[in-house]
């Protein structure tokens, strides 16, 4: 009696399963393509060394050329075609943080999808796998967590010091043009000015404010005097301590 189709898919082999395949991600700058330690044929080789030291050959290198660092992983052309391949069991091997993310919080981010997926991402100028689940591993997330708490304090301190300087050197910082002011431009470089109409109508109107007089009837005043301002701009300017 021939055997069914299920007995014979019991007996034979079952199919091996496909080997752990090795990936290589090279950036090349967009403003420095050629720079010594990062042109195309050093991260290469550095790749294929450790590669070899795996025992296994680089199944494909994603390069980025040209593209800024300030561009997420997942967003650059090759990184997209990496993280699209790459399976769980298989290794990424970047000889850079700095090559590889853009930012503290893109290698976090990154190297949890990393983890979660149970995919190595091996980069050179940290020592070796750093989803690693071992102390080395731990310790980068604790150290990136930490610089990227400390960077994005410093992101927003530099903003606020440059918004002083701004102010303090009457730069224009953007915006719609505040009412008492006008944007003139000198050398190529944008400053606030003040606009002496403008200014001795601010003057009146909370001079006849403090007389009792309402903001609408003050509204309606300047328009009649060609000023061009809303109730919201014009309750906000006259009753602030500026």
């Amino acid at each position: 009696m021939p055997r069914s189709a299920f007995a014979r898919r019991r007996a034979e082999p079952e199919a091996p399963p496909t080997p752990m395949a090795t990936y290589g991600y090279a950036r090349l700058s967009r403003l420095r393509p050629d720079e010594e330690g990062n042109s195309l044929d050093d991260q290469r080789r550095r790749i294929e060394g450790r590669a070899m030291e795996y025992g296994t050959d680089v199944a494909h290198l994603f390069v980025d050329k040209n593209v800024s660092g300030s561009i997420p992983l997942a967003l650059r052309p090759e990184g997209k075609k990496l993280l699209a391949r790459v399976k769980p069991g298989d290794r990424v091997i970047s000889p850079k943080l700095d090559r590889t993310f853009r930012d503290t919080r893109d290698a976090l981010e990154m190297l949890d999808w990393f983890r979660e997926r149970k995919i190595g991402l091996v980069l050179l100028d940290l020592g070796g796998d750093v989803t690693a689940d071992d102390g080395i591993g731990e310790l980068l997330f604790t150290i990136l967590a930490a610089v990227g708490k400390w960077e994005r304090g410093r992101i927003i301190e530099r903003i606020r010091e440059s918004k002083e300087w701004g102010r303090e050197h009457r730069r224009y910082l953007g915006g719609g043009r505040p009412f008492g002011f006008q944007i003139v431009e000198r050398d190529g470089v944008k400053y606030v000015e003040a606009d002496l109409a403008e200014q001795e109508a601010i003057k009146t109107m909370r001079r006849r404010m403090e007389q009792g007089e309402s903001i609408n009837s003050l509204l309606k005043w300047a328009n009649e005097q060609g000023h061009q301002i809303t109730y919201r701009a014009l309750y906000k300017l006259l009753t602030s301590d500026e």
